[in-house]
């Protein structure tokens, strides 16, 4: 309840609020609710937090693509474009050591497309 008053009073206001996953999840349920919440709150960003080997397994990178263009809202024309980005992001997966890094070019192309 007070996520919604929160985001309410700054939606009413004009005031940007931007949020961010709290639990690696990559089913399809996990990153609907997280599409829901973004646009039931008016976020203006979204920071997508715990980038790991696992999201880029199985059926799960396939999932966060189709989470990443609902996200952006964009028509088909744009899904070209999102699609190479993923795409070598996705090339870019390596050790460990790079997951910060990665985490934040995610959360600032998140931050693009949902801005």
């Amino acid at each position: 309840e007070l996520v919604k008053q929160v985001a309410n009073a700054a939606h009413s206001s004009g005031i940007e609020l931007a949020g961010e996953n709290a639990i690696e999840q990559y089913d399809t349920t996990a990153l609907d609710q997280t599409l829901f919440s973004a646009r039931t709150y008016h976020l203006d960003g979204l920071t997508f937090l715990r980038l790991s080997e696992g999201m880029f397994s199985g059926e799960n990178w396939e999932h966060f693509m189709d989470f990443m263009k609902d996200m952006s809202g964009e028509e088909e024309s744009k899904e070209k474009e999102i699609q190479e980005d993923l795409d070598a992001l996705h090339g870019e997966v390596g050790s460990v050591e790079n997951t910060v890094g990665r985490i934040e070019a995610l959360s600032i192309f998140i931050a693009v497309l949902v801005g």
